[in-house]
């Protein structure tokens, strides 16, 4: 994980106390997403496990439904065995939790020694995450090369942890450059959007790249 300046990459902190290099400790994070279902308590439940196995932070999904997804994709029949609602619209929904329960949950978190994050997925949903203060904010693969969205969370001037599952070396060096102009506390995440992912796709030596990292670190 690394951010940049002069040319050097260096690193950042996530709080006074929390600093993210290569000097310092492995920054675990629990990827609880949706997996609980809707439900509060089953939040609460992996909270407490995560908790339980000493990482260093929960994180969960944050949608505006209107703004992420087409009238017609929300309104297309969603009726598999893992179906929340008839519609797929219904079934996100489902899986929505309220502003007063990413409250509580941000609470509960810090409360069992944790950070709380969560994946804004579109610019209303990163508005209120900063409106109660996440560290940082972290954006899944899917936007990684959603310039408009990354500009916006590069704003706010918290650190940025980007998934590069679904990007080519070349988009991701484009993304830095441009983010970096903004904000440069970003950490880059290997990893491979494919689940269960093949051992022979995992391609962690990517991290080892130091030419891979030399071009991404420079400065735009």
């Amino acid at each position: 994980m690394h951010s940049c300046s002069e040319h050097i990459c260096r690193g950042f902190n996530i709080t006074a106390t929390r600093r993210i290099d290569d000097n310092s400790p492995c920054f675990i994070v629990a990827e609880i997403g949706q997996n609980h279902q809707g439900d509060i308590n089953i939040a609460r439940r992996l909270i407490d496990l995560a908790a339980n196995s000493e990482v260093d932070c929960v994180k969960f999904q944050k949608s505006y439904l209107p703004k992420r997804f087409t009238k017609e994709a929300l309104n297309q029949p969603y009726t598999g065995e893992n179906s929340w609602g008839s519609t797929y619209g219904e079934h996100r929904n489902y899986l929505e939790f309220s502003k007063e329960d990413f409250r509580n949950l941000k609470l509960y978190a810090e409360n069992r020694g944790l950070f709380f994050a969560a994946t804004g997925m579109d610019k209303v949903s990163v508005d209120f995450l900063n409106s109660i203060n996440v560290p940082l904010f972290k954006v899944g693969s899917a936007d990684a090369t959603n310039l408009p969205l990354l500009k916006h969370i590069a704003t706010f001037q918290k650190p940025i942890f980007i998934s590069t599952g679904m990007s080519t070396e070349r988009e991701v060096q484009k993304m830095y450059k441009i983010i970096s102009r903004e904000n440069n506390c970003i950490a880059l995440l290997q990893c491979t959007s494919c689940y269960p992912t093949p051992i022979q796709n995992v391609n962690l030596n990517v991290i080892k790249d130091k030419k891979f990292l030399q071009v991404v670190c420079n400065d735009p």
